[in-house]
């Protein structure tokens, strides 16, 4: 299953309550992959239900995260009608879905997959269709700079919808464009103009918007002019009509206009935030952007932050997290009551990327302090985290972490789950299947047990396993090591690989617990450099 790094997409993960469900439905279909060479139709089934349930699960993610884990899989499955069918399948899922910005999976997916000829279409007529879908849209995909036409106003005078420097219509930096593709013989564009009769004049924020004409008829343009924008905007608002009577410009095929109307939002640099919208939808994301400042997490620069800070620690602990976000809240917005709009900000800023910094590591004193920093300054202070953007981001993302950290913590009983693994001992290591919560039959009361579950594809794995010799040689004869192959365990017994991920936190590997005699667990989160003695 595991990736060198999987913790990364952990962390970047905007959260969803199916993060853990989207875990467990990606490792079947990865080791499906691996030992399914031909598709049978009961075979297609099987595969169809678990990228089903998997694409459910990963909804609410960034498109960047879309784009990663959608190659994992196709990596993953091997070349051949696997591969195909599972590409087939992707690109289906992400054209037809409704959430905007999916069908930059969709045309990765024909790019580089197709295009490059690590894949193919079981149904030839669908590549070919889906060849031409790429070809049009992926000019103007969300996070591209928009292509720059040249169009003529009601005067003929000309108009760079990036930048018009010397124009009546120069761009700025302040002011968000639309792009309202549209013909006036259009019924659905005649009623959205007429939305934009009742939004338009009230709308408080800088906005360009163009209206552009993709008919030839100066006569029915003028018409539709005087019959749909007949009305006063604030100084804040500029309605620019511009059309291409004569098709120089090429703006169908850069923009991929297949039907009308057709909209785009581009925001102040001239990228697209915003494509094939109506107007409900345009103003929402309107609202979103200008209401109230964007806060996003997680950033390099934060992550190098947050690391110096804690790499200077000696004796690194729980505590240490703890006392540096209390110094954030007490500096910010104190301990009791929010203070000023932008004390708020900071506060949120900072634990934000605290969150994501801790989300990220796998040392054990950093994953124990998520229980107490989640609790303490994100799920008891709604106050602060009041948004939905807070939601989505940072409150969603602590909810997960709290579930994650809360499985087999220290002080419990390791859950009895019977498993194929090794057992290796001083005296020897022997195969079979072991209860986790007893691993040894015959113990005393020094014994202990390391259990690590693992992947064989994982170079933090492989570095842990080659540390075992001297774990045992520094432990003595009362300790052991049970190994949990996971990848083969959700191969050969998917139940028991589904409750190995119900009960450990498994999103980075290798996961390694230490138990007692009686199965309570002593340690996780462990390093096997921590237990060897000099």
């Amino acid at each position: 299953m595991a990736r060198d790094g999987f913790h990364t997409f952990f962390m970047r993960a905007l959260a969803s309550a199916l993060f853990a469900g989207a875990l467990c439905f990606l490792l079947p279909v990865h080791a499906y992959g691996q030992t399914t060479k031909q598709l049978d139709s009961a075979s297609r089934k099987a595969l169809d239900a678990s990228l089903s349930e998997y694409f459910a699960a990963i909804e609410g993610e960034s498109i960047p995260e879309k784009i990663g884990e959608c190659d994992f899989i196709l990596e993953s499955a091997p070349e051949g009608s696997v591969r195909d069918y599972v590409a087939s399948r992707i690109y289906s899922h992400f054209v037809q879905s409704n959430y905007m910005g999916d069908e930059s999976v969709a045309v990765h997916v024909v790019e580089q997959w197709i295009g490059k000829g690590r894949a193919s279409f079981p149904d030839k007529q669908e590549e070919f269709l889906a060849r031409i879908y790429a070809q049009a849209n992926s000019p103007t995909l969300i996070g591209k700079k928009a292509p720059s036409i040249i169009l003529q106003d009601t005067l003929g005078e000309e108009v760079d919808i990036l930048n018009s420097q010397g124009s009546p219509y120069a761009g700025n930096s302040e002011r968000y464009r639309v792009l309202f593709f549209y013909r006036t013989d259009c019924s659905t564009c005649q009623a959205e103009a007429r939305i934009f009769a009742r939004n338009l004049p009230s709308w408080e924020y800088p906005l360009d918007f163009l209206a552009i004409n993709l008919g030839d008829d100066a006569g029915e343009w003028k018409e539709f002019r005087g019959e749909y924008f007949s009305y006063e905007v604030p100084e804040n608002i500029r309605i620019i009509h511009c059309w291409d009577p004569y098709g120089e410009s090429g703006m169908k095929d850069k923009y991929g206009i297949l039907q009308t109307p057709s909209m785009f939002l581009l925001d102040k640099d001239g990228t697209v935030m915003g494509r094939r919208l109506d107007p409900p939808s345009l103003f929402a994301i309107l609202r979103q952007y200008t209401s109230s400042p964007r806060v996003s997490y997680g950033s390099e620069d934060s992550m190098k932050y947050y690391e110096a800070i804690f790499s200077s620690l000696p004796d690194l602990s729980a505590d240490d997290v703890m006392t540096v976000a209390g110094r954030i809240e007490r500096n910010s917005i104190g301990a009791d009551k929010v203070k000023t709009s932008e004390d708020t900000l900071l506060f949120k800023q900072m634990t934000g990327d605290l969150l994501y910094f801790l989300s990220s590591r796998r040392e054990s004193p950093l994953k124990e302090a998520l229980g107490p920093f989640t609790d303490r300054f994100i799920l008891s202070r709604g106050d602060v985290w009041n948004t939905s953007e807070d939601s989505l981001s940072v409150v969603s993302m602590a909810n997960m972490q709290r579930d994650l950290v809360g499985r087999c913590a220290v002080g419990n009983r390791a859950p009895s789950i019977k498993v194929k693994g090794k057992l290796v001992r001083p005296s020897g290591a022997k195969e079979g299947t072991y209860d986790l919560s007893h691993p040894w039959k015959k113990c005393s009361k020094k014994t202990r047990t390391f259990i690590m579950i693992y992947s064989p594809g994982c170079s933090n794995c492989q570095e842990q396993l080659s540390l075992i010799p001297k774990v045992l040689h520094s432990q003595g004869k009362n300790t052991a090591l049970l190994l949990v192959n996971l990848d083969e365990t959700l191969s050969n017994d998917e139940k028991t690989g589904r409750e190995l991920l119900s009960a450990f936190d498994l999103t980075a590997l290798p996961y390694i617990t230490l138990i007692d005699n009686k199965g309570t667990v002593l340690d996780r989160y462990c390093s096997f450099e921590g237990y060897i003695s000099e």
